[in-house]
């Protein structure tokens, strides 16, 4: 797929002849798009990912001779391109109920006009960038984010941060910049935003098993006036297996799937119901998804495989209780979930191609639009989306995050894409007061089961048991009697919302996304340990994808321990 300059029709693979028009193209002053040649550039591990500050990841502007930076080059230095570019989509429905999309290729987000606003770009080692260090002394952690302001009003920028990787990109950009609505795009319509910021931070790794992922962490803000219904987020992304020298190589490429599996281990649960053990054993939770993987349609080519991971994003556990009234206050989904479409560029929408126009690439943000179903080589367009999240309203935020991973070929992007689901999983810290004992009963805080201190919205209220008795069923200790308590606004309970007595392991309830793998020692081949087959696992308790989603974002990587929606 190709970048269209708002103002400009630009052919996908375009001539040069195209550079005059794009050079007269009108530029508030001030605004600084991060777009032409020699821009910031992921690039200490073995590829190389052109980042910008207008929602695009990769060098979208080739073709017209604006930039000649790698667009995802893997290995680096190798001139394989794995990608054309990718790009961010929001959508959601407008106040007539028709779906409207921020995003793509036509420049709808925008860097803000503070000549400041561009992508900035961070080493580990730099002053300020220790995680779990309070480098400025002001008795707060990593409360900053890579944006070049003063977040926390000490007069210092960026000064405390904490970077997970060895490299950190970080830009923000808006959906409602006046250059971007006054436009009249291509397909004929206005672009009408929805007043959203966003804070886009992406991360690479030189250890080797990880040199080949680009992570990439989204904070999508409202911050206009009115209240958002049924939100979708997804990226769109032009993958290619090809020669940089090779104009046609985008054309051949195929389409494979790859399914990835991997368990976490997070430690070992000991639960009592009176003076009885209920239970006992190591507890794991599990990530597994199957995702579309772009190969070179040439055998034999040693061309490289690219696919777009799906790892996480934004959920609300009050969707997981078993109780309507909180369901119907539930603003996202209570796991995680993601779906994937395949389009062609060399196919007319409606038809396998990519949609158009806004109602289209809303419905297929839902995965309602037609999508290809051919097997031939072509030009392969990947959409991953998530949602729908129910309600944002101003001030709020969402996350989502994916992972563009590379490998020499198909199967090797089974390990690769599960070492990322490994980084973003994460790790945990006890950082709240617990009240001791191993009681059924005993939530406070993250214990026996209680993954989540749940507070419901402003006005929502029920009664529930916050310690899910089913979660016991087949224990030694049998179903304890209900203890109902109310929820309402104000103050949490700690709760079981999942149901399940490994997520909620210790009082270890504040999750930060994106380890570092530096600070890991390397895992051991296999491990034997007496009682390794019974525990948790054989009662089921082993936890599905999504048991660390929930929590509150505190800093650049997330740190968890309330539902992931800000600023309510």
């Amino acid at each position: 797929m190709s970048a269209r300059v708002p103002g400009i029709r630009v052919i996908h693979r375009a001539t040069p002849l195209l550079i005059p028009w794009l050079m007269l193209m009108p530029i508030p002053a001030g605004a600084v798009m991060d777009i032409g040649d020699r821009g910031p550039t992921l690039n200490v591990g073995s590829y190389a990912m052109r980042v910008t500050n207008v929602g695009i990841l990769g060098n979208a502007f080739s073709d017209v001779g604006l930039s000649f930076d790698p667009s995802f080059e893997y290995p680096r230095g190798s001139g394989h391109e794995c990608l054309k570019h990718a790009d961010l989509w929001v959508g959601a429905l407008d106040e007539l109920g028709h779906g409207r999309v921020s995003g793509g290729p036509e420049l709808e987000w925008r860097p803000t006009l503070d000549p400041n606003d561009r992508v900035r770009v961070g080493l580990r080692g730099q002053s300020g960038s220790r995680r779990g260090v309070d480098d400025d002394g002001d008795g707060k952690i990593d409360e900053e984010i890579l944006n070049g302001r003063d977040d926390d009003g000490d007069g210092e920028i960026d000064e405390d941060l904490g970077f997970p990787s060895d490299q950190v990109t970080g830009a923000d950009y808006t959906d409602d910049q006046p250059a971007a609505i006054s436009y009249g795009y291509p397909n004929g319509e206005v672009h009408q935003p929805f007043g959203l910021s966003v804070h886009q931070e992406a991360y690479a790794w030189a250890l080797p098993g990880y040199d080949a992922i680009a992570g990439i962490q989204f904070t999508i803000t409202n911050h206009g006036t009115t209240v958002l219904r049924r939100i979708y987020l997804g990226v769109l992304a032009d993958l290619d297996s090809r020669g940089r020298d090779d104009p046609l190589g985008h054309t051949n490429d195929l389409i494979t799937y790859r399914t990835v599996t991997r368990s976490f281990f997070e430690g070992s649960q000991f639960v009592t119901v009176g003076d009885i053990v209920a239970g006992a054993g190591s507890c794991f939770t599990s990530f597994k998804q199957t995702f579309p993987v772009v190969v070179d349609g040439v055998p034999g080519s040693g061309l490289p495989a690219i696919a777009l991971v799906g790892l996480g994003h934004t959920t609300d556990p009050l969707a997981l209780l078993d109780n309507r009234i909180a369901n119907n206050a539930a603003r996202a989904p209570g796991s995680e979930s993601f779906r994937f479409s395949i389009f062609r560029q060399d196919l007319p929408a409606n038809q396998g191609g990519v949609p158009l126009l806004d109602q289209d690439r809303y419905n297929a943000l839902a995965g309602a639009y037609p999508g290809t179903r051919s097997t031939l080589p072509g030009d392969q367009v990947v959409l991953i989306a998530c949602g729908p999240f129910a309600t944002l309203e101003p001030g709020q935020s969402i996350e989502f995050a994916v992972a563009l991973v590379a490998a020499p070929d198909a199967d090797s992007l089974r390990t690769a894409a599960g070492n990322a689901a490994f980084l973003y999983h994460g790790t945990k810290f006890n950082l709240l007061p617990d009240i001791p004992g191993s009681d059924f009963a005993t939530g406070e805080s993250g214990k026996n089961g209680h993954e989540v201190c749940l507070e419901p919205p402003v006005g929502v209220e029920f009664d529930y048991d916050p310690n899910c008795p089913s979660s016991l069923i087949g224990s030694a200790g049998g179903i304890p009697p209900d203890v109902v308590l109310h929820y309402s606004h104000g103050h949490c309970i700690w709760t079981n919302a999942d149901c399940k007595l490994c997520t909620g392991v210790g009082g270890f309830e504040t999750i930060e996304r994106w380890l570092d793998p530096g600070s890991v020692p390397p895992a051991p081949g296999y491990h034997v340990a007496p009682g390794d087959r019974r525990g948790w696992r054989e009662r089921g308790a082993i936890a599905s994808a999504a048991t660390t989603s929930t929590g509150c974002r505190t800093g650049s990587a997330s740190r968890c321990c309330r539902p992931r929606i800000t600023g309510s």
